[in-house]
């Protein structure tokens, strides 16, 4: 009986779990796995820097993703299903492509193809959110936030640590094939997919526009100020653990350590945070934790030896995890019942320019010195808990009494 059960709940997470793991694997290739790669063969942080421009999709993504909810493709009875797949098909294509890509390639080629790919992660993540959001009530959103979560993390297994050892024992091309296999077996997750709920006949259309703003302004200002300095100290990991003279395969093994085993820890505590408090009292409490992480990393310029700098970021994947469990979680409870998808590709749209934008100017200033660039991090923090502690009132006054009271079952 109760393997029976345990059997039946895998086999519902499974689908989403690997949408999301698909959706962390390219993300991680292109903004760990391929910087530290080129980092590894020589490139300076400032050439690399203009890698982040990649985002880009990401950030204009809730321009066109009403459009793209309005007229998605269905597959076995489920909307949106259609279209994922032919998304992710292309994106399979897209690997066998970017095999052929050489280190002696210009970096602009690197950029437009790294930029086109995350073009189509984007267009698949509409749709993923579409049957997430859909297809888990309100007081589940707390295990579809753990399941996408873990699933981006995970994908970090993939995106940076197979990348990386495969290309350092292989080369690039055989290192972009792992990456289509890999793709093409998650896609196989969609038959254990069951059929979503349907918004109802006569809802408004998903759209974009002024009032949109008006209505979702509490999520969108959230999104930009609750996770910016993290954004800039996660993206130079990779490449300062290179500069402590760390090989490339190394690093992807510390990568995946922290983001599997470190992350999976501050899933858990996400989890935890958000049954127990409500909106205001999670955000504070979360970005405190987080001023506290930038402040070690300044203060360990002098300090810390290469074990240090180690357990330091195994430490800071730990908030980091608790940070986007507590975002994401706070932000399903924002989208609108009409258009799921587009709402919640607005969000990731503002959270995505903020990692774009903090992306280049961390590791544009670490060209000069690290402890400038955390100790901008460190500053950025701190006035984002300042702004939210004066605009809470505003922010969460239809909102600020949700709480987790569920408990979170461990999967």
């Amino acid at each position: 009986m109760f393997e029976s059960k345990m059997k039946k709940t895998i086999l519902r997470y499974l689908p989403f779990f690997s949408f999301y793991l698909h959706q962390g694997m390219i993300t991680a290739l292109i903004f760990q796995g391929i910087v530290g790669y080129f980092r590894n063969e020589g490139m300076n942080l400032a050439q690399l820097s203009w890698l982040y421009i990649a985002m880009m999709p990401w950030i204009g993504k809730f321009l066109w993703s009403p459009w793209f909810e309005r007229n998605s493709l269905t597959l076995f009875k489920n909307r949106y299903l259609g279209s994922l797949v032919l998304i992710q098909v292309t994106i399979i294509l897209f690997f066998v492509v970017g095999s052929f890509i050489e280190k002696t390639t210009p970096m602009w080629v690197v950029i437009l193809f790294s930029t086109l790919l995350m073009l189509l992660s984007s267009l698949h993540g509409i749709y993923a959110n579409g049957i997430l959001l859909l297809s888990f009530k309100k007081d589940e959103h707390s295990y579809a936030t753990v399941t996408q979560i873990g699933g981006s993390y995970s994908g970090i297994i993939l995106g940076v640590f197979a990348f990386l050892t495969i290309t350092q024992h292989t080369n690039w091309q055989i290192g972009f094939l792992f990456m289509a296999g890999a793709s093409s077996l998650l896609l196989l997750s969609i038959f254990f997919l069951n059929t979503i709920e349907e918004i109802p006949a006569g809802s408004r259309k998903p759209s974009f526009n002024l009032s949109c703003i008006k209505e979702v302004w509490s999520g969108i200002l959230l999104s930009a100020i609750y996770y910016i300095a993290n954004r800039g100290i996660m993206s130079l990991e990779t490449v300062f653990l290179i500069d402590q003279g760390l090989g490339i395969s190394k690093v992807g093994t510390i990568l995946t350590i922290n983001n599997t085993i470190f992350s999976g820890i501050g899933i858990l505590l996400g989890g935890f945070i958000l049954r127990k408090l409500n909106n205001i009292q999670c955000i504070i409490t979360v970005m405190l934790m987080n001023f506290i992480i930038a402040i070690l990393f300044v203060a360990g310029q002098s300090q810390f030896s290469l074990t240090g700098w180690i357990l330091l970021y195994a430490i800071f994947s730990i908030f980091a995890s608790i940070g986007f469990v507590t975002l994401y979680s706070i932000l399903m409870s924002m989208v609108r019942p009409h258009q799921p998808a587009s709402d919640y590709a607005l969000f990731q749209s503002i959270d995505m320019s903020v990692a774009m934008i903090m992306s280049f100017i961390a590791v544009r200033l670490a060209h000069y010195g690290y402890d400038v660039s955390y100790s901008l991090m460190a500053g950025i923090s701190l006035l984002s808990i300042i702004t939210i502690v004066l605009l809470h009132d505003k922010l969460f006054k239809n909102t600020n009494t949700l709480k987790f009271n569920e408990e979170m079952e461990i999967l």
